[in-house]
């Protein structure tokens, strides 16, 4: 079977600085957000397990996990040029 790639935006595909090499630019973008998307995965695992005996703090959580996804899209979309 093969695989097709999404066509993610222009914004959320950088260009790389002048002054960058290309593939170290790359391998720290892709660092943060694999590990940005490994802590939420870790969180929300953590979360699961523990909604019913602390809802309202679960949710906070998850609300903090939102703020922190949403700043890396703007991360990525605020790199330099």
């Amino acid at each position: 079977m093969s695989t097709t790639k999404i066509q993610l935006a222009d914004e959320l595909q950088p260009t790389v600085p002048e002054t960058d090499y290309v593939d170290v630019a790359s391998e720290i973008a892709n660092y943060v957000v694999t590990n940005m998307l490994r802590f939420s995965d870790r969180l929300h695992a953590f979360l699961n397990e523990r909604y019913d005996a602390a809802p309202t703090s679960a949710e906070h959580a998850m609300d903090f996990d939102a703020v922190i996804a949403q700043e890396v899209l703007n991360w990525v979309r605020n790199w330099p040029k």
